[in-house]
């Protein structure tokens, strides 16, 4: 919806996938750490656009605009991995000792994040066609189910049972000591983002090119709508 000639507000429901395996990497740690996942990523969100040049009149607007945007998120996720032909979920099975450790807890699967980027859309038909680079700042470092540390696998055997412990220690690393208790296997202080490379097109809700909310007239002194305002989707 076009607030303005330059400010627009739209509102997203999203769903999709990520997914990532050590074995990918070049780094020696990480390929040594031999950790895999994938997980759902379903998002709303609420995102204010400002398109430079744009001067709010459709027969203008033929060579294209460039925009920014911006807004606020909130996402579900769920870590799974393949285990022995299966799927399993990952959250319930503490793989980081967070069922029996005090100084982490067990981590929620919804979190807010931050939708950001830039795009560029142009006429065709009587449509845009548009690419945009959608990037998210989350707050959660657990998308992969990987954050902190080792756990010692005795206690996590009590707490979690074999599959916690089978899936939690999957290193294939020589390095003595490498997933010691305590031993380093994620970084909490870089939390897990992703960004989205879309193509789409979109397309205005009547042919006159918007959407329009009452008649078109002024509502009187102070009235919102003014004559010929158009809102476009």
């Amino acid at each position: 919806v076009f607030l303005g000639n330059n400010i627009a507000f739209r509102s997203t429901l999203a769903y999709a996938r990520v997914a990532g395996d050590d074995k990918y990497t070049i780094n020696p740690e990480r390929r040594g750490r031999n950790a895999n996942f994938f997980s759902p990523i379903v998002e709303g969100n609420a995102i204010f656009e400002f398109h430079i040049g744009r001067s709010g009149r459709r027969k203008d607007d033929k060579s294209g605009s460039l925009y920014v945007f911006g807004g606020i998120g909130m996402f579900y996720y769920e870590p799974k991995t393949k285990y022995e032909g299966r799927t399993v979920n990952l959250r319930p099975l503490g793989t980081e000792g967070q069922f029996y450790r005090d100084d982490i807890q067990p981590y929620t699967n919804n979190s807010v994040n931050i939708p950001f980027g830039i795009g560029y859309r142009f006429k065709v038909g009587t449509g845009y066609l548009g690419i945009e680079l959608n990037t998210r700042k989350n707050f959660t470092d657990y998308i992969d189910d990987v954050s902190t540390t080792f756990p010692d696998l005795n206690q996590l055997l009590i707490s979690s049972g074999a599959v916690a412990v089978n899936i939690a220690n999957r290193p294939i690393s020589t390095i003595p000591g490498f997933n010691a208790p305590g031993a380093i296997r994620g970084n909490p202080r870089n939390m897990d983002n992703f960004f989205f490379l879309l193509i789409k097109y979109d397309h205005p809700l009547t042919s006159s090119g918007g959407a329009g909310f009452g008649s078109g007239k002024r509502g009187g002194r102070g009235g919102f709508f003014k004559k010929g305002k158009c809102w476009e989707f």
